[in-house]
This record gives structure tokens, C-alpha cells and sequence, in this order.
């Protein structure tokens, strides 16, 4: 494994994806203890809904929490798969901003923003020359294709002849 340090940029990133998951912690916690103190109607006449309605609709959240969660922990691993998950995060940040901006709603751009900003941190070059590294780093050897053994079937580890060649 590769012994190089972590990019700037993608401990910058690692960062903000922490202080996004508490601070997204505390709003849902927040949020739960305003629900419980709240009546039925002050929560219907603030939301719209019902209280195990509001309550389904922070589900979503917590999955975006746990998912920032895991990309954050597992940022230092390095490899195309950390790459990939950070890039599916930023997805999910750039189309719902797009989308509320067709809708004009200015907090699309604050998405928008934050997903960009993800993007610019995980494709730097030194983020792509460090996944690279890490990437071929733990790749293991490759071994050259031997012929085709069935030890169960063989006895002892022979190899098997392959039927569709002719026998003399």
C-alpha cells in the first residue's frame, strides 16, 4: 500500500463532509425534539402535514447523513471506488440544486455551490494522482493464466483433459 499523504484538497473535502454530517446531525435532532414538544395542529399548521409525516420526511436525510458519513470515513482509503462515491455525492448535490432553480428557488444555488465545490476538491490533480496511486497501490499482482485444473474430480490436482479437443 501506498504511503503517501492524503491531498490538501481531499482532506479539505473529508473536512466539510464531517462538519456537513454534525451539523445535519443537530438539525435532525433538533427537529425531533421541536416535533415532540410540538401539538398536532402547530405541527400541521407549520408544515403542512402530520407529525409521522414530517417525520417520514427526514428519512432522506438520515440516508444522505450516512452515505456522507461513509464517504467521509472511507475518503482515505483512496482508489476509484472513493472517487466514485464522491462524485454520486456531488450528483446528488448538483440536480436537486438544478432542479430547485428551475422552480426558482435561490437555495438551489447554495447546492449548486456545495456540489460544485466537492467536485473541484475530488478532481484536483493531486486528488486524481493520489486515487491513482492508491489505486494501482492495492491492486495485487496479476498471475499468469495457468491451464484449467478440477482438483475434486481429479484426484490430486491433475489436469483435466478438455473435452471438445479430439483424442488420438
Amino acid at each position: 500500500m501506498s504511503t503517501s499523504r492524503m491531498p490538501l484538497a481531499l482532506r479539505a473535502l473529508r473536512n466539510i463532509l464531517w462538519i456537513m454530517v454534525v451539523f445535519g446531525t443537530m438539525g435532525l435532532v433538533l427537529s425531533m425534539i421541536g416535533f415532540s414538544v410540538m401539538t398536532e395542529e402547530e405541527i400541521h399548521q407549520e408544515t403542512g402535514t402530520g407529525r409521522s409525516a414530517s417525520i417520514a420526511l427526514m428519512l432522506p436525510t438520515v440516508v444522505m447523513l450516512l452515505v456522507k458519513a461513509y464517504v467521509a470515513a472511507s475518503l482515505s482509503r483512496g482508489g476509484r471506488a472513493q472517487r466514485w462515491c464522491v462524485r454520486v455525492l456531488t450528483a446528488s448535490y448538483l440536480l436537486p440544486g438544478l432542479v430547485l432553480l428551475l422552480v426558482l428557488d435561490v437555495t438551489g444555488l447554495f447546492e449548486i455551490a456545495v456540489g460544485l465545490l466537492y467536485l473541484a476538491l475530488n478532481e484536483s490533480r493531486s486528488a486524481r494522482n493520489w486515487y491513482r496511486s492508491r489505486a494501482t497501490a492495492a491492486a495485487p499482482e496479476a498471475a499468469p493464466p495457468g491451464p484449467a485444473t478440477d482438483t475434486a474430480s481429479s484426484g490430486g490436482g491433475l489436469p483435466v483433459p478438455d473435452a471438445s479437443a479430439p483424442t488420438p
